[in-house]
């Protein structure tokens, strides 16, 4: 999958939702029916599913019923520590998407010699 460059307005904590789709719809259509993970940091990802259900779309019973799947696509949203602090979006088919540490490490737990088994086991 070649990159590609798709423009949005900055991310908005009131638009998130609609800024999301938009981003979506604009993906090229051959890879519309792809699985893919729209990656965002974690704040996003909550905004983004506070913002769905302050609009009324979910009609759920509980909060275990809520999902980051995005209406009537294979995509899903998916939070990464990694991407703190940005205001970043991309997305990447489900199958190519590696974790380079589990989500438990920290930056302050994070050694050189866990880095380096982490990067060996992965590769």
């Amino acid at each position: 999958m070649p990159k590609r460059l798709i423009n949005i307005e900055p991310l908005d904590k009131d638009q998130i939702f609609d800024q999301v789709e938009e981003f979506t719809d604009k993906i090229a259509e051959v890879y519309q029916g792809i699985s893919m993970d729209i990656c965002m940091s974690q704040y996003w990802c909550k905004k983004y599913i506070q913002d769905k259900r302050a609009q009324g779309f979910y009609q759920n019973k509980s909060d275990q019923d809520i999902n980051t799947g995005i209406d009537f696509t294979p995509l899903k949203i998916k939070g990464l520590a990694s991407m703190v602090e940005t205001n970043d979006i991309f997305c990447t088919p489900s199958e190519n998407f590696l974790h380079i540490s589990p989500a438990t490490i920290t930056k302050n737990g994070l050694t050189k010699s866990t880095a380096a088994s982490e990067l060996k086991f992965r590769l």
